[in-house]
């Protein structure tokens, strides 16, 4: 357990998608020592946001995530949680 401040984000920015009312937790957290992460903002982004896209890929060797917004079609580039 890990105590930590709990805030509603207003709006989250990755690239050109921009997430809107993301609940959020703020802590410093362990796990952002071992994985090098505490000199760079960094999230741990729950499933209660990753079920809002149709895919999301985890691309390591490119350091990268892609998050795929629907079947093809037009999708917004705004989402709400």
């Amino acid at each position: 357990m890990q105590l930590g401040e709990f805030r509603l984000v207003p709006t989250m920015q990755m690239g050109d998608l921009r997430i809107t009312n993301v609940p959020m937790a703020f802590a410093d957290l362990h796990i952002f020592d071992l994985w090098s992460l505490n000199d760079r903002p960094a999230a741990l982004i729950g499933v209660d946001v990753l079920h809002l896209f149709a895919r999301v890929e985890l691309d390591f060797g490119a350091g990268r995530v892609l998050f795929r917004l629907g079947d093809g079609g037009l999708a917004p580039r705004i989402w709400s949680a």
